[in-house]
């Protein structure tokens, strides 16, 4: 018994000490340590004591880590929720602008000196002609010649 915490107990300290010390050794020494650990419990003890003890260890991660300094870090905090509607172009129906390309039915238009992504309402509009925007949804501005 007294081998199985050493091995763990040395298992945890070389793993700690990884973060100090460069050159991944003492990692690997670490997890073989621990490795090496659940060998032995699993050779004396059989391999129910193993299933106990991580179930017990998983329960436990579980219940203290997220509230721990070091879970809060790792974890995102803050409220989800909706987000707002934002509509971009809402001030843009009833304007009167011009076709910067052919709308076929989509492409683009000037309005008050802007480009705009615009669509059609028919199914062609040639460049340089006069468009009134129809409705806004969203991102999509629709537009009708005059």
């Amino acid at each position: 018994m007294t081998l199985i915490i050493a091995l763990i107990a040395a298992g945890f300290i070389l793993l700690f000490a990884e973060i100090f010390l460069p050159g991944l050794i003492a990692g690997i020494i670490g997890v073989l340590c621990l490795l090496a650990s659940v060998v032995v419990t699993a050779i004396f003890y059989g391999p129910m004591p193993l299933c106990l003890i991580g179930l017990i260890g998983f329960l436990f991660w579980m219940r203290f880590f997220p509230g721990s300094p070091f879970g809060r870090r790792l974890s995102l905090q803050g409220i989800s929720g909706e987000a707002p509607k934002i509509e971009p172009h809402k001030d843009l129906t009833g304007q009167i602008g011009n076709t910067v390309t052919a709308l076929r039915p989509s492409g683009t238009a000037l309005f008050h000196n802007k480009r705009h992504d615009v669509i059609s309402e028919c199914s062609h509009i040639d460049a340089n002609q006069t468009v009134k925007v129809v409705k806004v949804e969203g991102s999509r501005i629709l537009v009708r010649k005059i």
